[in-house]
């Protein structure tokens, strides 16, 4: 059997914080869904006002306010894309996957 070591306080808010910190600067590396599920695993696990929580719920809220801004901007853009692409000529073709037919 693995028998997990005891953890202080301390070292469990210090993980706690290098976890939420990773994911937070992990979605700036084009993975912004790093941000959501960073929101979704601690939405409520900080219950404390301990100075750790703090940080924690910080960068809770940036990924969801970063999460929520880069959603908008891709559904922006898909829609102008979508709409749009034909009229913009040959540097839109080249960023299709397949040219629909019939164009």
């Amino acid at each position: 059997n693995f028998i997990m070591p005891e953890l202080s306080i301390e070292q469990v808010d210090k993980e706690r914080i290098s976890i939420a910190k990773k994911m937070f600067f992990g979605g700036f590396l084009g993975l912004p869904w790093l941000w959501v599920v960073n929101f979704l695993y601690f939405y409520n696990k900080n219950n404390t006002n301990r100075p750790s929580d703090l940080e924690v719920a910080r960068y809770t809220r940036m990924s969801l306010i970063l999460a929520v801004i880069t959603f908008i901007g891709f559904f922006i853009w898909m829609g102008l894309f979508v709409s749009n692409w034909m009229y913009w000529g040959i540097w839109a073709e080249n960023l299709l996957i397949g040219i629909p037919q019939g164009f």
